[in-house]
């Protein structure tokens, strides 16, 4: 009997996690826009904050991969104490539903949609057909994972060691009530997945072993156990980060204390909640029928471990600065400021490709920013505008960090290419790797330009005033072509390509131009030949900029 009761529960959890993850990626790929659309919603409003926490872990189904984001999200400065606090309760009542899908009384036609879902999956040609098919593939393994272990767990009544041991889970008093909450918690903690141990509580409760209130106990000790993850992953965050973790776990370890004091009538309300209000059972919690199992425990497990995180979000919602201040007493210290390197990404977003793209795009448009500042400095360099020796620097500490970041996104992109993307996605992450090339490409090519007028500067070069004036214009209009394309990735507009496209082959007539009156200038004697030369390099590193930008744009949409 033990071999079929630890095969039965190793096999079961076994597809009961495989499904929560099929179900999990196919919601993401499904929703993937919506989650950017989600997260680019966030403001200051805590209300806000809190729908987008509920939405994302709804999609995700996993409120640890929800927060590790947010860690990552106040590590990077995309989002503040407050909103990461507001998201990771939000997250909270996400993942409830989880509870509830596995309520749903759809074991029988397990298997008819596990192999819908498979077929759909493997044979359909198109994308949204394949995330369907693997959405329901998901839901299959779920339940039948679900029904293998509970079926294992029936076989523990015959053991009377075996009920002994679980009847100390009965929380019949305190002691016991405590007991139980800390078990669900170490192995919440030892798994790092409340689903799994959530999916574990119910089938042991479904099969008569353990009765709803020691149920609803391992429950609250789930909600500490999930908290792990996060604060795992803020380790060597910034303070903020390592913050939020901290309030997700002070917030329930305070929301479980609270529940346990008043544990016998909460019990009785979730009780009279679930049967006598909302009628979503016809008998109660632990009414066992012919067959040995508690046909509606799930029912009253997932509204328990929904009352409790709403209780808890509504208590906490209008004391976020209360939170604050508590995290900021226990983890203290100054912010710390941002340097030099990948600021936007980081590999907590990883578990959900839609939300690791949007970091990365994030990165661009800020690198995007970087770039622009160089050209104009450029322009500043050679019509000798402003302080030259500290614009100089700055493009040279520019062109520095586009090297390196450069390196470090494209490890990014490609290591997120290697996960499994849908075909938009792939595409999406494959002309950002182009694009950052290109953004590097323009940089390179902007150091050299001020090389040139350093050189000029050291040799005592100086270009006529003509030269000057078509040197500015040609940057004018390579900044003009520039913003074009950069503004067309901002607004995420596909539509700019054509009039880039204009901009492009202005530049490159432009150039073509200057470089005739060049030669001109110097058949009539008018322009020295050693300035000639170092005049036609810049010329030629300008059109390659141009080159490089009309690449850049062509990136931007999709473009090979």
């Amino acid at each position: 009997m033990i071999e079929t009761i630890i095969f039965h529960t190793i096999g079961g959890l076994g597809m009961f996690m495989f499904g929560m993850f099929s179900m999990s990626d196919a919601l993401q790929k499904i929703a993937g826009d919506r989650l950017r659309m989600a997260i680019n919603a966030l403001t200051t409003n805590r209300f806000i904050a809190v729908g987008v926490g509920i939405f994302v872990t709804s999609m995700v189904q996993s409120s640890s991969v929800t927060t590790v984001m947010v860690v990552g999200f106040v590590n990077a400065g995309l989002m503040q104490l407050q909103q990461a606090i507001g998201v990771i309760l939000g997250a909270n009542i996400g993942t409830t539903i989880t509870g509830w899908i596995i309520a749903i009384k759809i074991t029988k036609y397990a298997l008819p949609i596990l192999g819908v879902g498979v077929c759909f999956h493997i044979f359909s040609k198109k994308d949204y057909l394949k995330d369907f098919g693997e959405l329901a593939m998901g839901f299959g393994f779920i339940f039948f994972g679900l029904f293998i272990m509970k079926t294992g767990f029936i076989s523990l009544k015959a053991d009377p060691a075996f009920i002994a041991w679980f009847s100390k889970f009965g929380a019949e008093n305190y002691s016991s009530i405590i007991m139980s909450v800390m078990v669900g918690a170490i192995l919440t903690m030892i798994v790092q997945s409340s689903s799994a141990t959530l999916g574990i509580t119910i089938a042991l409760a479904m099969s008569g072993v353990i009765s709803f209130e020691g149920a609803a106990a391992l429950v609250l000790g789930e909600n500490i156990g999930t908290t792990i993850t996060a604060n795992l992953a803020s380790i060597g965050t910034d303070i903020n980060s390592r913050r939020a973790a901290v309030a997700h776990m002070v917030f329930n370890v305070i929301g479980v204390v609270f529940i346990i004091l008043i544990f016998k009538p909460y019990i009785t309300f979730v009780h009279y909640f679930v049967y006598e209000i909302l009628g979503l059972a016809s008998n109660p919690a632990n009414f066992i029928n012919e067959a040995g199992e508690a046909p509606h425990m799930a029912q009253y497990i997932a509204m328990s471990h929904t009352l409790f995180n709403i209780t808890n979000t509504l208590i906490w919602l209008p004391l976020i600065g209360v939170l604050v201040k508590i995290v900021t007493l226990i983890i203290p210290g100054k912010s710390e400021n941002g340097v030099s390197h990948l600021k936007f990404i980081d590999s907590t977003a990883f578990g959900i490709p839609a939300i690791a793209l949007e970091k990365a795009r994030i990165e661009l448009l800020f690198l995007g920013e970087d770039v622009y500042t160089m050209l104009t400095l450029t322009k500043d360099i050679i019509t000798q505008k402003g302080d030259v020796k500290s614009n100089v620097k700055q493009v040279l500490t520019l062109e520095e960090f586009l090297d390196n970041i450069q390196k470090e996104i494209t490890v990014y992109l490609v290591r997120l290419t290697s996960r499994d993307l849908n075909s938009v996605q792939t595409r999406e992450a494959q002309s950002m790797i182009r694009a950052i090339d290109e953004l590097e490409s323009i940089g390179d090519y902007c150091e050299a330009i001020v090389q040139y007028v350093r050189r000029a500067k050291v040799n005592n070069i100086n270009f006529s005033e003509e030269a000057t004036k078509e040197l500015e214009k040609m940057c004018g209009k390579i900044i003009k072509f520039y913003e074009i394309t950069k503004n067309g990735f901002i607004n995420n507009d596909k539509t700019f390509l054509p009039e880039a496209k204009v901009s492009g082959k202005n530049v490159q007539e432009y150039g073509d131009y200057v470089r005739e009156q060049h030669m001109k200038r110097l058949n009539e004697g008018t322009c020295e030949s050693l300035s000639g030369l170092i005049f036609i390099d810049m010329i030629v590193g300008m059109k390659r900029i141009s080159n490089h930008i009309m690449n850049l744009a062509e990136a931007y949409v999709g473009q090979k």
